[in-house]
């Protein structure tokens, strides 16, 4: 129940009484104690708030952003990871790598978090992943997660599907490499004209002596 207090404040309140019967059963006292819960209350409320805000914001995200606990186990996992790996947020919670990557890749990943876990520092890898017979490059960002008073509890990463931007950069990579060979060829080319030119020109001076 929620009581006013003297000076016109409202607080929260968990009633909690006794009763104390006779031989007969009936009651011949009672005992009620009132417990101010208000501060609970606020702090309840702004954990929730916290966790609809961090629900709403990673499940809206369109990068993959995943949470495992110390053990390797998926403690989180947003809709766009799902997604990305195209399996089910749901059936992967509380399971490791194995349940999302083949068996190397999966031993590769955990051996990661491994070393991130030991040094709490944050890196930063790419991974190669077959998906539909298609395979994939994602780079993901991932480092330690810490509760309020600083203690390790886990990992958090971030990843994104990077295949397009990585095709992109091999095309330009192969464009460049092509564009360089052919102004080595025409360099070449003019070389071996001049060359001609001079010696032509070397010779007609010589028949005009």
């Amino acid at each position: 129940p929620v009581l006013t207090t003297k000076s016109g404040e409202t607080v929260d309140v968990l009633l909690s009484a006794l009763s104390e019967r006779n031989a007969e059963g009936e009651v011949v006292r009672s005992i009620s104690v009132l417990i101010d819960v208000t501060e609970r209350r606020r702090v309840e409320a702004e954990r929730l708030d916290t966790q609809f805000l961090l629900r709403a914001m990673t499940e809206g995200a369109t990068d993959g952003i995943f949470v495992k606990d110390l053990e390797g186990r998926y403690r989180m996992f947003n809709a766009s990871c799902a997604g990305l790996h195209r399996v089910d947020a749901e059936a992967v919670i509380g399971k490791d790598d194995t349940a999302v990557f083949p068996a190397d890749l999966a031993r590769s990943i955990m051996a990661d978090d491994r070393k991130a876990l030991a040094t709490r520092e944050t890196v930063t890898v790419e991974e190669s992943v077959e998906i539909d017979g298609e395979w994939r490059v994602f780079r993901t960002t991932k480092g330690p997660c810490e509760d309020a008073d600083g203690r390790l509890v886990g990992l958090i990463g971030v990843t994104r599907d990077i295949t397009e931007q990585k095709r992109t950069e091999d095309e330009l990579r192969e464009a460049r490499d092509e564009l360089e060979k052919r102004v080595a060829e025409r360099t070449a080319d003019l070389a071996r004209v001049n060359e001609s030119l001079r010696q032509e020109i070397d010779e007609r001076g010589r028949a005009e002596e």
